[in-house]
């Protein structure tokens, strides 16, 4: 079993400020709470376009506090009981990086962008949210900066600050579940290798899994949206690429054993979940797959890519049949 890899605090003023302000956080809460319930029906992998919702939902023009907004992508939702919320990155052209942004709907299908919450002096995409116990945490990915980093809301959903800092082998795309009364984190490389870490408490530190990498490959391994659990295992969404195009699909994979020596997964009959439609907003592929079950519905955040005005990158809103 490999040793834990111990939080890295960014050497910055600020950061240290943050680092130090862990400590009046309960670690309890964050330990032993399940995130994402347990959900059995209906199935989440017939996913087709929300019935009276125009796709896509919000494009590269509804961001309205930036002039030079090129395209959105990677969206994860959160419902708060009366409130939907969408996080998702904006990729601004003229500094060349990510920044999140929020977005909100009262319905799940008609979206009105709201603002940027979170910028820094790296690229910023795929920002992950969960809850434990009203307190709102992000892992967005912040490749650039060399960590994994866990954002706290101050102020759901503003306030966003860094409360722990990692050093782990893959950077792209971390994602997290809580199963089994362990936190799990899948995360890749450039190289498409795909690691697999645990943790009692997220914010203290990761061990890495013995059988990590468990998956390498462009179609089988960086993450393409919320892992979750359904009818007792944990689904692994991931984007599948080619060596010509990036974001062409979907796929889904259920972990069928897992322990702290153990990993099996197998693919989703169902897989790929998404693919491109060959014309409009998601003509080329699309490549994030982001589920949330409210009222007895699944509400699916996915991006795609596609033709004209939809390029590169918007973002839909389906449902499964």
């Amino acid at each position: 079993m490999k040793k834990i890899v111990r939080p890295v605090f960014l050497l910055t003023t600020v950061l240290l400020l943050h680092a130090c302000a862990i400590e009046p956080y309960n670690h309890e809460d964050i330990r032993s709470v399940k995130v994402i319930p347990d959900w059995n029906l209906p199935s989440p992998f017939h996913p087709v376009p929300a019935v009276d919702t125009l796709n896509p939902v919000l494009t590269a023009r509804d961001i309205i506090d930036v002039p030079d907004a090129q395209f959105v992508a990677d969206p994860f939702l959160y419902f708060d009981g009366n409130t939907w919320h969408m996080f998702f990155e904006i990729f601004r052209s003229g500094i060349d990086r990510g920044v999140i942004g929020h977005a909100t709907s009262l319905d799940g299908t008609r979206w009105t962008y709201d603002r940027i919450v979170l910028t820094a002096t790296w690229h910023l995409s795929y920002p992950q949210i969960f809850s434990v116990k009203g307190n709102f945490y992000m892992i967005p990915e912040a490749r650039r900066s060399g960590s994994v980093i866990i954002y706290k809301a101050r102020n759901f959903p503003y306030g966003w600050e860094p409360v722990a800092t990692f050093q782990l082998k893959g950077l792209l795309d971390p994602s997290v579940v809580y199963y089994h009364g362990l936190w799990w984190m899948f995360v890749s490389d450039s190289q498409f290798n795909l690691y697999l870490y645990y943790a009692d408490d997220p914010l203290a530190g990761w061990t890495e899994h013995p059988m990590s990498p468990i998956r390498s490959g462009r179609a089988l391994s960086r993450c393409g949206g919320r892992s979750f659990v359904w009818q007792g295992d944990i689904i692994r969404i991931a984007q599948e690429s080619t060596e010509t195009a990036y974001g062409v699909s979907v796929r889904a994979f259920r972990i069928n054993h897992l322990s702290k020596t153990s990993y099996e997964e197998y693919e989703q009959k169902e897989s790929p979940l998404l693919r491109g439609s060959g014309a409009g907003w998601n003509a080329g592929g699309m490549h994030h797959y982001d589920p949330w079950l409210a009222d007895g519905r699944w509400l699916i955040a996915v991006d795609g890519w596609g033709e004209g005005v939809f390029a590169p990158w918007s973002i839909g809103i389906f449902t499964s049949q």
